[in-house]
């Protein structure tokens, strides 16, 4: 059986402080080594909709640290990405990268 391919996960988060309930919104990015998160964001500022929120990390935070190399990856290798439990290829998600 070939070995199904590991994409990048990007997921619409909402994290709890465990100790106050307080809740924060936002996103992170992971593959099998790494994690990369944003927690300050309200509710209405994460977008609802899978590429806008594609968009809105590659704006605002594409050029930061663990998601610059997410990023990198997916681009240099035109890869897709899976964003909020759905798989993108790179054809459906290259107008927002380049």
């Amino acid at each position: 059986m070939p070995k199904k391919k590991q994409l990048i996960k990007l997921i619409a988060t909402i994290f709890t402080d465990i100790h106050d309930n307080e809740h924060s919104y936002g996103f992170r990015m992971e593959d099998h080594v790494e994690t990369a998160y944003h927690d300050k964001m309200s509710r209405l500022e994460v977008p609802d909709h899978d590429l806008e929120l594609l968009k809105y990390v590659w704006e605002h935070h594409g050029g930061e640290g663990i998601f610059e190399g997410f990023f990198a990856h997916i681009t240099d290798k035109k890869v897709g990405i899976e964003i909020n439990g759905v798989e993108y290829n790179w054809k459906e998600i290259e107008d927002i990268l380049v």
